[in-house]
């Protein structure tokens, strides 16, 4: 019995201390048959991935039925498969936090424990019902928002969690860093650098951290492998140093020499334009791009990519700004007829308002978006999940990949960027940076001039009138989508008498709930 225990698979130690038992999990006999039988190459995994699957398993039987039999699963789905999806799905989670898995790896896990039930004869509709239980989001303006992901998850009166939340604590109440990304990145910072220095944070030794030396400290700060300049480093090791280890041995004057004597980063600029900008070549390309998945007739059609290129490029939006976009700040409802604005507004950087012109191009896509295609009700022009916004990240993702299908890439292709042509197309359209520095909602011409009008000299002279020198080449052409249109776009009206009835109810429907307006809708004809 005791060799039996011995070669019997081991128990995560969370897991043993959640449910108190010994630190393995004897496999039963119909386990170790499927363990036989749906090998890694049937279910085309790699060793690896099919072992973390089937522990996966093994664990959630155990949590569930307190053995691991996989017949109680079978007998207890045939009984009830959705109160028992339920039940099993809330044990995937309280697994993976055990385990201190990220969302990644937990979506992994499940994906492939699907792969191996689907090959038994379990029913589908238990197997399509198992997802992950989603606990309710961290408040982004609290404490524990600053934490990095696997500490979120520890309980509150863990030590490391109950020490970093100390430090959070510290570092806004006595440290000129406020805002929530600093305090993460220092937060970050310190639990690379105490490890570098060999200080244990479940069991801190407050005496020992203030006791470290600055050589020591140089030193660590030289392997820490984090993405910032070294000014940067110097700046958070000196609230580690001095907030969170109350450092005795070093002193602030000891951090400012150190400063100092480290030599300065290369600040030459290796080029003098604007590093940013999509070109109006490239930006035609994209057009195309979008242009041809919204026009296509097959299931991939999408206006809604269309439509924030459209945006972006046309009013200059950040990314934070379209994501915010609400539907009442571009349309309107009259009677039936769905308008859309001349005008729309939107919370831009710093929670400001920011107004911007609809041109008559832009007006005509976004009428067949939302009258057409957005069928989700929501209060936002670009819903997310859950009648949320479109998250910024998914539209910056949209905009990477209409670049990478138009073959434009580079380190200057990203949705901001977008954003930098607009304001050199109104520039080389002979407005001065003033007036480009409103129409991007700037409340000074420096930080246009600063941040996006960067232009060489060569660049300049296309515009400038140089007497002694000859214009060979005047500016790029304006990409087609921006180019005045040669005729009179179709009115609202018109494109509404070429819509399907049935779809025309259904985006009025919706809209007017959006718009929280009482709408009778009279009987259309067939």
């Amino acid at each position: 019995m005791e060799k039996n225990q011995n070669l019997a698979p081991k128990v995560p130690a969370a897991l043993c201390a959640a449910i108190q038992e010994p630190d393995y999990i004897e496999e039963h006999e119909d386990f170790k048959i499927m363990k036989r039988v749906y090998t890694p190459e049937l279910l085309n995994l790699s060793h690896g991935v099919w072992k973390q699957a089937f522990d996966f398993l093994k664990d959630i039987l155990y949590v569930t039925y307190g053995s691991c039999k996989f017949g109680l699963l079978v007998a207890a789905v045939e009984k009830n498969a959705l109160s028992e999806a339920v039940s099993v799905s809330i044990n995937f989670t309280k697994v993976a936090d055990l385990n201190e898995w990220s969302t990644k790896t937990t979506a992994c896990a499940i994906s492939n424990l699907k792969k191996i039930l689907k090959q038994t004869t379990i029913s589908p509709n238990f197997i399509n019902k198992l997802t992950t239980v989603k606990s309710k989001g961290i408040d982004r303006k609290s404490d524990e928002y600053c934490l990095p992901g696997m500490y979120k998850k520890f309980e509150t009166n863990h030590p490391v969690k109950r020490l970093l939340l100390s430090w959070i604590e510290i570092c806004k109440k006595e440290t000129r860093n406020k805002s929530q990304s600093s305090v993460q990145q220092i937060i970050q910072f310190a639990i690379k650098l105490s490890k570098k220095l060999d200080i244990d944070l479940y069991q801190f030794d407050q005496e020992k951290a203030s006791r470290i030396q600055l050589d020591t400290v140089k030193t660590a700060i030289d392997a820490i492998d984090l993405k910032m300049s070294m000014k940067t480093k110097q700046r958070f090791a000196a609230v580690v140093i001095k907030n969170f280890y109350k450092s005795e041995n070093i002193t602030y004057a000891d951090i400012t020499e150190w400063q100092k004597s480290t030599p300065k980063e290369n600040s030459i600029l290796e080029t003098e334009h604007d590093a940013h900008r999509i070109s109006n070549s490239e930006l035609e390309l994209m057009f195309e791009v979008a242009q041809q998945r919204a026009e296509s007739s097959g299931p991939e059609a999408n206006t809604r990519d269309l439509t924030i290129f459209l945006l972006m490029a046309t009013t200059g939006l950040r990314v934070g700004g379209v994501s915010g976009l609400l539907l009442k700040n571009v349309a309107t409802q009259i009677g039936n007829d769905i308008i859309v604005l001349n005008e729309g507004r939107t919370l831009e950087k710093g929670r400001k308002w920011f107004t911007f012109v609809i041109c008559e191009r832009l007006k005509t896509i976004l009428h067949k978006w939302i009258t057409e295609e957005r069928n989700v009700l929501s209060d936002y022009l670009f819903p997310g999940q859950k009648q949320g916004p479109l998250s910024t990240s998914r539209i910056s993702k949209i905009i990477k990949d209409i670049a990478e299908k138009a073959g434009v890439s580079g380190t200057h292709v990203h949705a901001h960027a977008i954003r930098h042509s607009f304001a050199h197309i109104l520039l080389e359209a002979g407005n001065d940076p003033g007036l480009v520095g409103k129409m991007m909602g700037h409340s000074s011409s420096k930080t246009t001039e600063k941040f996006y009008l960067k232009e060489t000299a060569a660049e300049a002279s296309k515009r400038c009138n140089i007497p002694w020198l000859t214009k060979e080449a005047s500016v790029e052409p304006l990409p087609s989508f921006m180019a005045t249109p040669s005729e009179k776009p179709k009115s609202s009206s018109s494109l509404q008498r070429k819509m399907k009835q049935s779809e025309k109810r259904k985006a009025l429907r919706l809209i007017s709930k959006e718009f929280s307006t009482k709408l009778i809708l009279p009987s259309l004809p067939e």
